[in-house]
């Protein structure tokens, strides 16, 4: 009998073999059977044990009081609502998400802080005068396609701050 183990994006599997389900596998690796013993009685690993964390879905850094990350699921946990949005150029729809005040609130800006900017997967940066963002109610952030990203929803600003894959927030 053999046990291999799996390690395959910080999640894990442990799976017990006879030796003739083995052979049907060649790309496995195999542990030695003095391993076993070693693994017989452990817990298989979690994302926390083995210490990995969800890849950050959004950042907010910059002039706050408190540099925040989030993954999808934290966004989740904040309390997305269902909004029904027009945006620009690609007609009505409805997205879960959340104001981007309600993240700038958890970070809280320093009282000199003038500019947001959002920045894009790509690399893409558009500068918005935080003042107005602050001023905004109707300013999103949201899921949006698939993988999910996540996109800001700006109206009454200029189109180029309807930024798609939303990675970093950046208060100057």
């Amino acid at each position: 009998m053999f046990i291999f183990l799996t390690l395959a994006a910080c999640t894990a599997t442990v799976v017990t073999l006879s030796s003739n389900s083995a052979k049907a596998l060649p790309q496995t690796t195999l542990l030695a059977t003095s391993t076993m013993a070693s693994i017989a009685n452990s817990t298989v690993p979690t994302r926390e044990s083995c210490g990995c964390t969800p890849k950050p879905a959004l950042i907010l850094i910059g002039l706050v009081d408190r540099e925040e990350s989030w993954n999808l699921q934290d966004l989740r946990s904040l309390g997305f609502d269902k909004f029904n949005i027009t945006i620009p150029n690609e007609g009505s729809h409805f997205f879960d998400g959340m104001h981007l005040n309600t993240l700038l609130d958890k970070a809280h800006p320093k009282a000199q802080a003038k500019i947001l900017t959002i920045i894009s997967g790509d690399g893409t940066t558009v500068d918005v005068d935080l003042q107005a963002v602050r001023a905004c109610t109707g300013c999103l952030v949201v899921l949006y396609g698939e993988p999910t990203s996540l996109r800001t929803v700006m109206p009454s600003f200029p189109d180029n701050t309807w930024v798609k894959a939303v990675k970093k927030l950046v208060v100057k």
